[in-house]
């Protein structure tokens, strides 16, 4: 074996002082498969900017998203739940088919009406809404990029998640719809639990007030919204982004604990997984490629360094500045800003 790398990467008499690495054949191959590896690489983000199948998968995905940030910031992972999914879903047609987005609808139904709508009892919830994105890394980054948004993600308190999505037009143009929804169940019914009036509560002043998703919906722009309550302390609001009177849910004691969840299997399909990912495995395999090459240059310079072959000196050269140039490309257009 060590001789055979010898051949291969150290210049000596008996490969002529000219490594197989450097010479003709292998430079074509290893060309040809960096060429590969790119189209690939462009091939994946092609895939899930420009078919069905990135909007398909934008729910499982954007679970995954979420537990990957909740699990890189040391907080425990979220198990997605049908309940809460039915909750998102409903509040996703609802904006889609009346062409609104913001956690109250026009009729004044706040995002809690839903949570009691699917029957979802809880201790703690939370809303993230978007609008006008077309990938889930685009959403997470967005969400992430917000203080409120990222506090719902990241919130200790929350043990479970449902996402989904609704094709509506929103300000005169076709666009998706995207609510994830968080709760804490309470661990037994509370059959004193019920909807308030919607009405929402109205603040005297003598300025009109201005909320976060009244400026995000100003244009068509990618937006986001993010609301959070604590149903065990009179509505208590977590992230002070907006007032909300929704749900009464007095009879949940003070006391109760969530229990902490166990990283669970991945919502996406494994090849979801692979596309999203491909990019990034592409960045490894050339981030290696670069060490190996410049290592083998590097040998083929300074040992025997006066019997050296220019040429192959050149192709060295070309290959590193191919896999740089290929690259940084990859990194700066085809690599998810996320991956899991």
């Amino acid at each position: 074996m060590f001789k055979g790398l010898k051949h291969f990467f150290i210049p000596h008499e008996g490969n002529d002082f000219t490594p197989h690495f450097f010479r003709e054949f292998f430079v074509s191959i290893l060309i040809i498969g960096i060429l590969v590896l790119f189209v690939a690489s462009a091939g994946s983000s092609f895939i899930l900017r420009n078919t069905e199948l990135g909007g398909a998968v934008l729910p499982a995905v954007l679970a995954d998203l979420t537990n990957q940030s909740r699990l890189e910031n040391k907080e425990n992972a979220l198990m997605r739940n049908a309940v809460l999914d039915n909750v998102a879903q409903m509040k996703a047609q609802d904006m889609a088919a009346k062409g609104y987005f913001a956690h109250t609808s026009p009729e004044g139904l706040t995002p809690w009406y839903w949570f009691a709508k699917a029957g979802y009892q809880f201790i703690y919830a939370g809303e993230n809404l978007a609008v006008n994105f077309s990938e889930s890394n685009d959403v997470q980054n967005a969400w992430l990029a917000s203080p409120t948004h990222r506090a719902n993600i990241l919130n200790d308190k929350f043990t479970e998640i449902g996402i989904a999505t609704a094709e509506g037009v929103y300000n005169g143009t076709q666009t998706t719809f995207v609510v994830q929804s968080f709760g804490t169940p309470t661990p037994f019914t509370v059959p004193s639990a019920e909807v308030l009036p919607t009405t929402p509560k109205t603040t005297p002043s003598t300025k009109p007030k201005t909320t976060p998703t009244q400026v995000a919906t100003a244009s068509l722009s990618p937006a986001v919204a993010g609301e959070a309550v604590n149903a065990n302390s009179n509505l208590e609001t977590i992230v002070d982004t907006k007032e909300f009177a929704a749900v009464k849910n007095n009879a949940v004691p003070d006391n109760t604990v969530a229990a902490t969840t166990p990283v669970p299997t991945h919502y996406s399909k494994w090849y979801e997984r692979f596309l999203f990912n491909q990019p990034s495995y592409t960045g490894i395999i050339y981030r290696i490629l670069v060490a190996i090459v410049f290592i083998a240059l590097v040998l083929m310079i300074v040992i025997e360094f006066r019997r050296q072959h220019p040429k192959n000196i050149m192709y060295g050269v070309l290959i590193l500045v191919i896999l740089f140039v290929f690259h940084y490309i990859n990194q700066t257009v085809f690599l998810p800003h996320f991956i899991f």
